[in-house]
């Protein structure tokens, strides 16, 4: 009987050392800890979205990593958050940190990857199928027919001011901010960038980081909870 798996992975499990399997170490440095759900399966899908992100693009090999690695392989991958070539719209080879993501994904043996691409309204408008990295390269070729704009077409050059939203991805700050670095290669030196979205959930979901607070932290959030409910 084929063996098949679907489960969703948060900071929690993202935390537990049991639940994953090492499988190799990238050229970047990043351990590869995959869950062992994956590496138990007979055949493996990653069914994602095609977007920019800081990290290039997003979709494809990144629902291994950060998707269902270890917490230890997060955090390695991200150290690459610093490299000059990691930027939005830059994909790999070029971009150190989707690079990396690629080669863990290639570890994994993930099988293959669907990926969609949305409208505004969150309509599917594109699906892409087939060996993970291929499928991720052919959806953003497409993504950049419908979304991407050149920097020349701005008239008179940059502009002094860029105002954007980031529906759907406004809940948390966290991730509302990304238009931020779109909207760099738009705007002067020394011009506004202006980020209007609602954050509901405040600056980021607190489980993301109360690992990382100091214990007087901790036990004082817990004297006094933040004024947006997390759910």
């Amino acid at each position: 009987m084929p063996r098949y798996c679907a489960e969703a992975q948060g900071p929690y499990k993202a935390s537990q050392s049991w639940e994953y399997e090492f499988v190799g170490i990238t050229s970047y440095g990043t351990p590869v800890n995959v869950h062992r759900l994956l590496r138990k399966s007979d055949l493996s899908l990653a069914v994602t979205m095609t977007q920019a992100t800081l990290w290039g693009f997003a979709g494809g090999g990144s629902m291994v990593l950060p998707g269902i690695c270890s917490r230890e392989s997060i955090e390695w991958n991200h150290r690459l958050m610093t490299s000059p070539t990691r930027t939005v719209g830059n994909d790999a080879p070029n971009n150190r940190m989707r690079e990396d993501i690629e080669e863990a994904t290639v570890m994994s043996g993930l099988d293959m990857s669907l990926l969609v691409i949305l409208n505004p309204a969150l309509e599917i408008v594109d699906v892409t199928a087939g060996t993970t990295i291929a499928a991720h390269r052919a959806s953003v070729e497409k993504y950049k027919q419908l979304y991407s704009v050149s920097s020349s077409e701005v008239p008179e050059g940059k502009l002094d001011v860029g105002i954007s939203g980031s529906f759907p991805g406004d809940r948390f700050f966290a991730h509302a901010c990304w238009p931020i670095a779109n909207l760099d290669y738009f705007v002067r030196d020394g011009g506004t960038i202006i980020l209007a979205c609602m954050v509901e959930g405040g600056l980021a979901h607190y489980s993301y980081g109360k690992d990382y607070m100091p214990y007087r932290l901790e036990a004082k959030r817990r004297q006094k909870p933040w004024s947006v409910k997390q759910p």
